[in-house]
This record gives C-alpha cells, sequence and structure tokens, in this order.
C-alpha cells in the first residue's frame, strides 16, 4: 500500500510502506489540512479525521502520560469539537511496533469476544519522528470476573 506523509519541510513524500489492510485508516492527509508546519497534536487530530469522517481538534489533558513498554508513552487527550476521549500511544521512530498494536487490537475487536478499545487511526509526524496510535478511551473499572475474562480471552484465541 501507498501512504503518504509529510517529509520535514511540509511536503507531501509518497513511499510504500508494509502491507497494510486496504480499510485500515492511515495518516493521509493534505498541506491544505495540516499547514506547513503541523505539529505532531495537529498530525494525529488528521489522521483522527481522516478515520472518523469528520473534524477532529485534539488537546492534551493535565496530568501527562505514562511510560510503557517498548518505549511507548501513553496518554489521554479530547477532541474540542465533540468533548469526546481518545487514548493515545506515541513513540519517536517506533511506526511499525505501534501499526501492529492497532492491527492487533482490530482484530480483537473485530471477534467481538472481548472488550477492547477501538482502534482510531495511526501516522507519524515525519518532522519528529513521533509514531502514535489512536484508540477509543474506555473507562475501566475494577471487580470484573476474571473467569469471564478468561473465557473471553479463549474465544479470541480459538476464533
Amino acid at each position: 500500500m501507498v501512504r503518504a506523509t509529510l517529509a520535514p519541510h511540509g511536503e507531501l513524500f509518497w513511499g510504500s510502506g508494509p502491507k497494510i489492510p486496504h480499510n485500515t485508516p492511515s495518516y493521509i492527509t493534505s498541506l491544505k489540512t495540516l499547514g506547513m508546519s503541523p505539529s505532531p497534536a495537529e498530525a494525529m487530530s488528521a489522521a483522527a479525521s481522516e478515520a472518523l469522517g469528520k473534524p477532529v481538534d485534539f488537546v492534551a489533558t493535565s496530568g501527562g502520560g505514562a511510560s510503557g513498554g517498548g518505549g511507548a508513552t501513553t496518554s489521554l487527550v479530547f477532541d474540542k469539537n465533540s468533548g469526546i476521549k481518545y487514548f493515545v500511544e506515541s513513540a519517536r521512530n517506533k511506526l511499525y511496533m505501534l501499526m501492529a498494536e492497532y492491527l492487533g487490537v482490530k482484530e480483537m475487536a473485530n471477534t467481538n469476544t472481548i472488550q477492547v478499545p477501538t482502534p482510531v487511526a495511526f501516522g507519524e509526524h515525519k518532522q519528529t519522528g513521533q509514531a502514535f496510535a489512536i484508540f477509543e478511551f474506555l473507562e475501566l473499572s475494577r471487580g470484573g470476573s476474571q473467569f469471564e475474562l478468561g473465557v473471553q480471552l479463549a474465544k479470541v484465541r480459538f476464533r
């Protein structure tokens, strides 16, 4: 699949990426949408706008993010237009790692056996090498059945 990304000076650069399913939202944007010097937040907003088919304007929440395994940072953002929260994972120069996570969560969601965050988009801000994956934000609570979780995971595995 060919996808567009932004080169350091804002021009579109076309290149072949990994084999990505044709229906996977990706970071394909125009200079009209992003302007000549997009920030990583603008790149994420543009990717989510394309995937969701509506304007999205992300704002970071207070409190910062946490580091996860593989060098990724997690954070919470919300769309100023809708007030909807999203979960974001980001890491420098880790596009393929975050794309794999996006696709893996998408496959789990497609089984309809266990609740996982809906994948929204993934991409990379070329100027900084900051890769990102955007997911639905789920309010989690304690107290669920560990047995039921095991049953659901087994259904995912043997589907």
